[in-house]
C-alpha cells in the first residue's frame, strides 16, 4: 500500500510540474504567416512528421535544453509546381539546418548554428 501511495504521489507531482520549454511530444505546429501551408508535429517517441506544402516529410528529432536536431528520413515526391517546390526546398533545408529551438507559449522558432531564425511556428489549435 505504501508503494502505491508513493507512486501516486510522484505521478501527481509530475503532472503538476510545468512543461519544459523544449517538450515537443504530442504537439503540432504550423508555419506562422506563411503563404504556403507548412507544418510539423512531434511524437513522444522522438519522431516527427510534417507537411512541406505539397509533400509529406518524416524523420526523427532530438531536443536537449535549447538544442534541437532534426533528421529527415524521407519525403513524398509529388511535383506541385515551381513556386510550391521552391517553398518546400526552403522548408526542408531549414529543418536540416536546425540546431536550436526556442519555445514560448504558442510560438516555436527553429534556429541555425548561428542562432538565426530559420522557421517561425505557431501552435496549431
Amino acid at each position: 500500500m505504501r508503494n502505491i501511495l508513493c507512486a501516486t504521489s510522484i505521478l501527481v507531482a509530475a503532472s503538476l510540474a510545468p512543461a519544459a520549454a523544449n517538450d515537443f511530444a504530442a504537439t503540432e505546429w504550423k508555419v506562422a504567416g506563411g503563404t504556403v501551408e507548412q507544418s510539423i508535429s512531434f511524437s513522444e517517441a522522438g519522431r516527427f512528421q510534417g507537411f512541406a506544402g505539397c509533400n509529406r516529410v518524416f524523420g526523427s528529432y532530438k531536443s536537449d535544453s535549447e538544442k534541437m536536431k532534426i533528421t529527415v528520413f524521407g519525403q513524398t515526391r509529388k511535383f506541385c509546381g515551381e513556386e510550391i517546390d521552391r517553398h518546400e526546398r526552403t522548408f526542408l533545408s531549414a529543418l536540416k539546418q536546425t540546431r536550436y529551438s526556442v519555445r514560448k507559449s504558442r510560438n516555436l522558432k527553429f534556429l541555425d548554428k548561428s542562432k538565426e531564425i530559420l522557421i517561425d511556428f505557431e501552435l496549431r489549435n
